[in-house]
């Protein structure tokens, strides 16, 4: 009897019986294999929620918030010179002094003057009042009457015109001692004692150091988040330990339209004269405040060419690739963004370059939380 071949439709149920069987017996090999695989040493830290500040660092210069070049305002020879370059003046302290000797003069000729004219207008005014009944009386003439009202009137036009000329010179001999505007620091000395000096020439400069201010540029996109009032910190290379305040009093109401940047000012407290004009600055300001911000350890994130991720750790100590986008970023943290991570899960520290998803861990040591910077 001659065999005969398997119906197809018989074949088909036999072979995937087969084919099941061999799979699901790789399976078992294969998870045999996963389970027997030691878990992975790991050093874990963990999420941790703060208080993240964006930072806006820019650089500028310092400047004195009043400088002025003192000038003369009255012509004539240098007798006194009172300040020194490079000190420190009080306001309405005398810087210079100019020879007054002739306007002195003229003050006390005038004062003289004046003294002389009040005694006859004195004079001719009781002797008026002497005259008025016997005005009535026809016992002097109305013209001798009218003569004495005239003297009066004139003298007391020149009363008055010898005072305003008094004070005239009284403001030119002011003009002469010329004194600080303001509390500040004397510049270069270019004067001498001797010389003469016309009105309007420059005698010096004087600056005010206390307080400074510092004046920056901020990119457009900025605007919505620089107020007035806010503060500013400020640093110098001269003292690179400290850390000076500022508070922004100017934000200018233009965008430049090649740079799109806005200016703004800021004055400094200066009451220790550590700063000084033209210093160069670097400063920052906080231009966004997240709180309860998630945040990993900085050592626990691995950027590639095509992502940037994390592994997270479950209860079941399995270990799980999570790709994240950075934020604000430290030397002891990093924040992390739109994650759906939950505060306090754990991350893998070190050993993260040896993880894989769905790899089991075990702990060997525990990384101290990241401590958050001032």
């Amino acid at each position: 009897m001659r065999n005969r071949p398997f119906p197809p439709v018989l074949i088909f149920p036999i072979l995937m019986g087969a084919v099941l069987a061999f799979t699901a017996g790789c399976t078992v090999k294969a998870q045999e294999t996963v389970n027997s695989t030691p878990a992975l040493p790991v050093i874990l830290g963990e999420i941790v929620p703060r208080r993240v500040e964006s930072v806006l660092n820019q650089i500028g210069t310092l400047k004195a918030r009043q400088e002025v070049m003192i000038r003369a305002e009255a012509e004539g020879v240098i007798t006194q010179i009172l300040f020194t370059e490079g000190k420190e003046v009080k306001k309405g302290g005398v810087l210079v002094q100019l020879d007054s000797t002739k306007i002195q003069s003229q003050i006390q000729n005038l004062t003289a003057k004046i003294e002389q004219l009040n005694v006859r207008l004195a004079n001719k005014q009781k002797e008026l009042e002497r005259n008025k009944p016997l005005l009535k009386q026809n016992l002097v003439s109305s013209q001798q009457y009218d003569n004495l009202v005239a003297v009066i009137n004139e003298t007391q036009a020149e009363i008055g015109q010898a005072k305003a000329d008094l004070a005239l010179q009284q403001e030119r001999l002011s003009d002469t001692t010329i004194r600080a505007p303001f509390d500040g620091i004397t510049g270069a000395r270019t004067i001498a004692v001797g010389d003469y000096i016309k009105s309007g020439d420059s005698l010096l400069p004087v600056l005010a150091m206390d307080p400074l201010e510092i004046q920056f540029l901020v990119p457009e996109k900025y605007i919505p988040a620089v107020q007035l009032g806010q503060t500013v910190q400020v640093m110098v290379d001269a003292y690179p330990e400290r850390v000076f305040e500022g508070t922004i009093f100017f934000i200018s109401p233009n965008v430049d339209t090649i740079s799109r940047n806005i200016e703004i000012k800021a004055v400094l407290d200066n009451q220790e004269r550590l700063l000084k004009p033209g210093m160069f600055a670097r400063l920052s300001l906080v231009t966004e405040v997240r709180d309860n911000s998630l945040t990993v350890p900085t050592e626990s994130i691995v950027i590639a060419e095509d992502e940037t991720y994390i592994y997270v750790v479950d209860d079941q100590m399995t270990a799980h690739k999570v790709t994240v986008r950075l934020g604000q970023i430290t030397r002891e943290w990093t924040e992390i963004l739109g994650t759906g991570l939950q505060p306090h899960t754990r991350v893998i520290v070190e050993g993260k370059y040896s993880a894989k998803e769905g790899v089991k861990v075990m702990e060997s040591q525990k990384a101290e939380p990241p401590v958050e910077q001032p």
